[in-house]
């Protein structure tokens, strides 16, 4: 779907949306599909996997497939970008480069399309007519849209490198500078009046007294250039922690919602069937005694331990929501000294974010934490119970 916005694409399956300027793939959707995993995994190149057997097992798709959940792209545009759109009978007949050199040709789109076509009708009767049935569709953009491209890492590294050539430039000027500022100082101090000559028949021994003493001022531009770099570092830490504060408060306002949705769901099952036994999370909008502090901290340990996700980016995003939500509530619990079970000592037995991104494996195709990850956590899920059970007497 088009609009002056955007171009939204909602991806299920092997076929394909490509996004062409000339001859360059600025965007390819993902196969969905076995060869199509052993690639993005780095197992198989693109031509292999196009020529693989294998390579009509499909791992997502509508009808009898499982796993229909489609994957959604929010794409820019610029005039003269075209949309491909087309079935694996396509990209599957000829290898990458010379179809996207067929696609990018300055041709009217009808009689690309038909160009295209008739080059995979011949490959396939040359093939005694085993090719599959073809699709193809191409949309040209007549304008630009209003979401603009990110800049390309290419860019991003000159303009990195042009900016560290031109602080080294700086750096080399101010000392040049200050030599020069040292040397004048020198001579108007020590040799004012035409005295410049006198300086100079002093030879080794005035020589020696203007080296060390252009060493010394040298020295103090260098200590005050390092004092100003420290103090814009210091600067930059303190910003950086602050975007942390505010990324991880975000993410407890998401997580903080779903928990709420899952609690209203969880204890209108319970409602209709008491039998099963579950404990549901409860609302998450501020709960106000330990035992419902405590109730919903076990919720997320158990949420912790079930996590599965299908990208590994997605699953340790989701565990350091929940550690971190875990660690605020603790934090919310009175530190009583009748209680042997402490919230800030559980709050230690708390893995760091590094030991998470660390601690997740795949496991039937799913990313997982690992057996290790979860048996440190029930060290601390242990210390929780046994809270609880003192906060209950």
């Amino acid at each position: 779907m088009v609009n002056d916005e955007s171009a939204l694409i909602v991806h299920l399956g092997d076929s394909r949306v490509y996004r062409l300027r000339g001859n360059e793939i600025l965007f390819r959707t993902q196969d969905h599909s076995l060869v199509g995993e052993l690639v993005a995994n780095k197992v198989l190149s693109e031509e292999q996997a196009r020529l693989s057997p294998q390579s009509n097992v499909i791992t997502r798709g509508l009808g009898s497939i499982s796993n229909n959940q489609p994957e959604i792209d929010i794409v820019p545009y610029c005039k003269g970008d075209r949309f491909i759109l087309c079935t694996d009978g396509v990209w599957g007949v000829m290898p990458q480069p010379d179809l996207i050199q067929r696609l990018g040709a300055s041709v009217e789109l009808e009689q690309l399309v038909d160009n295209v076509q008739d080059e995979i009708d011949r490959i396939g009767v040359s093939e005694d007519g085993h090719h599959d049935n073809h699709t193809l569709a191409i949309i040209e953009m007549a304008q630009d849209s209003k979401l603009k491209d990110k800049m390309s890492k290419k860019h991003l590294i000159v303009l990195c490198s042009l900016a560290s050539l031109l602080l080294v430039s700086v750096l080399c000027n101010i000392v040049l500078l200050s030599r020069s500022t040292v040397q004048t100082d020198y001579q108007e101090e020590f040799a004012p009046d035409g005295m410049a000559s006198a300086v100079q028949d002093t030879g080794d021994v005035a020589g020696a007294a203007i080296s060390q003493y252009v060493n010394v001022r040298m020295e103090s531009t260098y200590r005050r250039l390092n004092e100003q770099l420290d103090s814009f570092q210091r600067a930059n830490d303190s910003l950086e922690n602050e975007l942390v504060k505010i990324k991880t408060s975000q993410a407890l306002d998401k997580t903080s919602t779903k928990l709420g949705h899952e609690a209203k769901d969880g204890e209108s099952s319970k409602s209709k069937d008491s039998a099963k036994g579950k404990e549901n999370v409860k609302d998450q909008t501020g709960p106000k005694s330990p035992i419902e502090i405590i109730e919903v901290i076990l919720s997320l340990y158990s949420q912790s331990e079930k996590a599965q996700d299908k990208d590994s980016k997605q699953l340790i995003r989701r565990l350091l929501d929940y550690k971190n939500r875990i660690h605020q509530l603790l934090k919310e619990l009175p530190e009583e000294k009748s209680v042997s079970a402490k919230p800030s000592s559980i709050i230690r037995l708390l893995p760091s974010n590094k030991d998470i991104e660390q601690r997740v494996e795949k496991k039937d195709g799913l990313y997982c934490p690992t057996k290790s990850y979860i048996h440190d956590l029930s060290k601390s899920k242990k210390k929780v119970e046994e809270l609880k059970r003192n906060y209950s007497k």
